[in-house]
């Protein structure tokens, strides 16, 4: 767009990019599914049609489990999906209309992470045990930069491919680059290093797990399309109790010894 390209060409070569940024990346579960999603877009934009990104997010899940379905218990995977479900559906939520447009900018900012981090809290507890307090803080404080680290390490890689230049563009690189690393190193040591950082928490149960879910996806479609019924409150009301009843623990008065392998 800067350099003024035809706007085909540079669709095409938008595409090149991203399956070349896919390669230096490793191919994990997260990156194949934003390269699928942003080619297929593009790829829409260069013949002239819409694209619905629930179903796109759908099409690559599908494409990604159909070449290998073991890929559904890869933690990435699940993780990568979820948050993107997320922020498609909460997306008109986020679209505020404050005469500042740096207020705009910032509430999304802040409110991006604190999504992220709902959708994907039940998944970090059921795999992990744990539950990171700080980190939606931690991603307000870093995001912002992760993308000039992102944009600069790929454009520095790709130029210093030339021998006659490498030496100078990883100095200037390094140059840039360096004071930001060790801004997000120290920002994840201030966050890491506050007292409760990590909770250990007991692995949910799948049932708590479905009716988490099935709460937060009910009150975000009802803030989304602005219902306004009786039933659906009741209902969401009646969800969070039963969501409640299920950390009641009933004492088990049975001996048992238990072994650990």
């Amino acid at each position: 767009k800067i350099l003024r390209f035809n706007y085909k060409f540079s669709i095409i070569s938008g595409i090149f990019l991203i399956l070349f940024y896919t390669c230096m990346t490793g191919f994990g579960a997260p990156i194949i599914r934003a390269t699928i999603m942003l080619t297929l877009i593009l790829i829409g934009k260069l013949i002239d049609k819409a694209t619905s990104t629930i179903s796109l997010l759908f099409i690559v899940a599908f494409l990604m489990l159909l070449t290998n379905p073991l890929t559904i218990f890869d933690i990435g995977f699940q993780l990568s999906f979820i948050t993107t479900f997320a922020l498609i559906i909460t997306a008109p939520l986020l679209a505020f209309s404050f005469k500042h447009k740096f207020i705009n900018i910032t509430l999304v900012a802040c409110l991006i992470p604190f999504i992220a981090q709902l959708y994907a809290a039940p998944l970090q507890m059921y795999y992990f045990n744990t539950f990171s307090v700080y980190a939606v803080l931690a991603n307000i404080a870093i995001v912002p930069v992760l993308s000039i680290v992102s944009f600069i390490g790929f454009i520095s890689s790709i130029i210093a491919m030339i021998p006659a230049v490498a030496k100078q563009i990883c100095y200037f690189a390094d140059l840039i680059l360096n004071p930001i690393l060790i801004y997000i190193v120290k920002v994840a040591e201030f966050f890491s290093t506050l007292p409760h950082s990590i909770i250990y928490v007991k692995k949910p149960s799948l049932i708590q797990i479905i009716l988490y879910f099935t709460i937060i996806l009910s009150i975000t479609f009802l803030l989304k399309f602005k219902i306004k019924s009786k039933k659906i409150i009741i209902s969401i009301t009646t969800l969070l109790i039963l969501f409640t009843l299920t950390f009641i623990t009933i004492p088990n008065k049975n001996a048992e010894v238990i072994f650990f392998s």
